[in-house]
C-alpha cells in the first residue's frame, strides 16, 4: 500500500492535510483542522483505476456532523457526534425560479431524530471563510517568494 500525505500549517494553529493511500481500495482525504480539532473533512473511498474508477464510499465531515453517501446506501445517512440518526433526512432548498442557475442558489436542510435542522452552507460557512482566508495568505506568499526569488537571481547574476 503506497501512503502520501501532505500538511500546510499556518499561523493561529491552522492546518490544511491532504493524504491517499493506494492498493486495493484506494482514499483521498483532504481536511482542515485548528490545532487538534478537524473543523471539515472529505474522505473519498473507491476501487478500480483511471476512468474504470467505483465510489465506495463518500464521508463529509463538518464539526460533530458527518454526512455519509456509498454505493451500498440508498440515500445518505448522518450522524450526529457518532450516533446515525435513524430517522434524518435531507431535503435539497432552491431559492430560485425553474429558469434560474442551479448552482448558486441550492442548499441541503438536513434534519436530526430530535426534530433540529440545519442547513449545509450554515455549518460549512466557518470552514469555507477559514479556507478562503488561507487561500488568500498562500497567494501572498507565492508572490512574496517570487520577488525574493527574483531579488536573489539577481544579486547573484549581478556579482558572477
Amino acid at each position: 500500500m503506497d501512503i502520501r500525505g501532505r500538511s500546510f500549517t499556518f499561523p493561529e494553529g491552522y492546518t490544511v492535510i491532504r493524504s491517499g493511500e493506494t492498493g486495493d481500495t484506494n482514499k483521498l482525504v483532504f481536511a482542515l483542522a485548528q490545532d487538534k480539532d478537524t473543523l471539515m473533512q472529505e474522505a473519498l473511498m473507491y476501487y478500480g483505476e483511471g476512468f474504470n474508477r467505483k465510489e465506495k464510499l463518500y464521508i463529509l465531515s463538518i464539526g460533530n456532523v458527518d454526512i455519509i453517501r456509498g454505493t451500498g446506501i440508498d440515500s445518505i445517512q448522518l450522524y450526529l457526534d457518532g450516533v446515525l440518526q435513524k430517522t434524518a433526512g435531507a431535503t435539497i432548498i432552491d431559492n430560485q425560479d425553474y429558469n434560474a442557475s442551479i448552482c448558486y442558489n441550492r442548499d441541503i436542510l438536513l434534519t436530526f431524530d430530535d426534530g433540529t435542522t440545519a442547513k449545509l452552507s450554515e455549518l460549512i460557512a466557518p470552514a469555507k471563510e477559514t479556507i478562503r482566508s488561507l487561500s488568500k495568505v498562500m497567494g501572498e506568499m507565492y508572490f512574496a517568494k517570487q520577488i525574493v526569488d527574483y531579488i536573489a537571481f539577481s544579486i547573484y547574476y549581478n556579482n558572477h
